[in-house]
């Protein structure tokens, strides 16, 4: 056998051999491609940190009402504000079309823009998970009440308060985030001037008063349980069921070497901790 036969029958092998590979994997049945359902929800927690520090505030927050996650994640970077316009107050004759809030992190104040609607004829106050407290100031009850979520325009309407009171003395405060349709979220209002409570839940027409037969200077849910503060300092469980009682617990006031009068006290949750703070005049 020449080699030139020989170089022949050796490529008719190779071809052979190559075209018996492209059978064999004709048929073998083609694998199938793994697919991977996920969300941004799932996305890992450093990785929503990184996209979240690179936004504004105010695109923060609008991300935090895409769902749970990402909101529990936006409120542990987001910085605390406060409320700084004191719009709608009586003696305050400017017509203003925005409110202004101080951020406590860059000490730079944000200006954010509202519908007049939200506005005219209306006191602001601070409340609880962001939202703001809105109370018209006519002189004559009933006054409405609203709150008002100053980046997202998200307006909740509360049953109105039927009491002879300045709007200043009104406060509310929430058991969880009213966002959350899940949180079942109890609203308090307080009448600091008349020390009276009321409680209702979303989509109430009307306030269910209290009574717990003592004043409380502040409240405040903390672990699921609402917590008041009297006069003396001294703390107590409230509960807000058919028969409203204040259940007094053993607390240390701050104490300490001051002795100016009218001193003032507050409930706040710090780092996971239920605390008392004195501010004296």
């Amino acid at each position: 056998m020449s080699v030139q036969e020989v170089q022949q029958l050796s490529a008719k092998k190779k071809r052979s051999r190559h075209q018996q590979d492209e059978e064999e994997q004709q048929q073998k049945p083609a694998a199938k491609k793994e697919r991977i359902d996920t969300t941004m929800s799932d996305l890992p927690r450093e990785v929503l940190l990184i996209i979240f520090r690179k936004l504004t505030d105010h695109d923060m927050l609008v991300c935090a009402e895409v769902c749970v996650t990402w909101e529990s994640e936006v409120r542990s970077i987001l910085p605390q504000y406060l409320l700084l316009t004191n719009l709608g107050h009586p003696n305050n004759q400017v017509q203003h079309s925005s409110i202004t809030l101080f951020n406590t992190l860059t000490q730079k104040k944000e200006e954010i823009h509202l519908p007049k609607l939200f506005l005219e004829g209306r006191c602001f106050s601070s409340s609880s998970f962001g939202w703001l407290l809105t109370v018209t100031h006519n002189r004559n009850p009933p006054h409405q009440v609203h709150l008002l979520n100053p980046f997202s325009g998200q307006r909740i309407e509360l049953p109105p308060s039927t009491q002879h009171q300045s709007p200043q003395d009104l406060r509310v405060i929430m058991s969880a985030n009213p966002s959350d349709a899940a949180a079942n979220c109890l609203f308090l209002a307080i009448n600091h001037a008349r020390r009276t409570f009321g409680i209702c839940r979303p989509g109430q027409k009307s306030w269910t008063s209290l009574d717990f037969h003592g004043a409380f200077l502040d409240v405040i849910f903390y672990d699921g349980a609402l917590y008041g503060v009297g006069v003396c300092g001294d703390l107590c469980r409230l509960n807000c069921g058919l028969k409203p009682e204040a259940k007094w617990l053993k607390s240390r006031s701050p104490g300490g070497h001051v002795t100016t009068a009218c001193p003032s006290k507050y409930l706040l949750e710090l780092n996971g901790d239920l605390v008392l703070v004195e501010r004296f005049f």
